[in-house]
Order: C-alpha cells, then sequence, then structure tokens
C-alpha cells in the first residue's frame, strides 16, 4: 500500500467518524486534491479552510491525505482518494 493510499484511507476513516454521508458532497469526476475548489475538503466543507478547522488537522494534512508537501504528488494523492471513493 503506498502512502497516498494510506493517507486518503486516514482522511476517508476521519471523515466517516466526523461527518457522516459526507461521500454524498464529492464530485469525484472533479475531485482534484492540491486545488482548494475541487478538494475533498472543499466539497464536503465548503472550502478547504473550513474543513481543516472543522476535522482540526491543521499541521497534520499529510497524514490524512488532505495535501503533499511535493506538488506533483497531488495526481497520486488524487488517485488514491479517488480509489477510495470508488
Amino acid at each position: 500500500m503506498s502512502k497516498f493510499t494510506k493517507a486518503a484511507a486516514s482522511g476517508v476513516a476521519l471523515l466517516d467518524e466526523k461527518r457522516p454521508r459526507w461521500r454524498r458532497s464529492v464530485d469525484k469526476k472533479n475531485l482534484r486534491q492540491g486545488d482548494i475548489k475541487k478538494c475533498v475538503l472543499a466539497q464536503v466543507y465548503g472550502n478547504f479552510g473550513a474543513g481543516v478547522a472543522a476535522l482540526k488537522v491543521h499541521g497534520r494534512l499529510e497524514e490524512f491525505g488532505f495535501s503533499t508537501s511535493h506538488p506533483p504528488d497531488y495526481r497520486h494523492l488524487t488517485r488514491a482518494w479517488k480509489l477510495q471513493l470508488a
């Protein structure tokens, strides 16, 4: 299991716990981690910052697959999220 898959799985588990039925808010086709208007937090909470605040994950974004420190990795992270949502 890749680090992206693990991180996305952690994010899914956190969202399942904190916001049941969150999956209904996500447009998988347009999901783009790294785009603050199309990422999972923006789709679920209305904007990225609101999601970070609601989940209290500031400083732990990579752990839950909400961000990465290496921008080219966003495509891998997006793919991992889409697989989790399949």
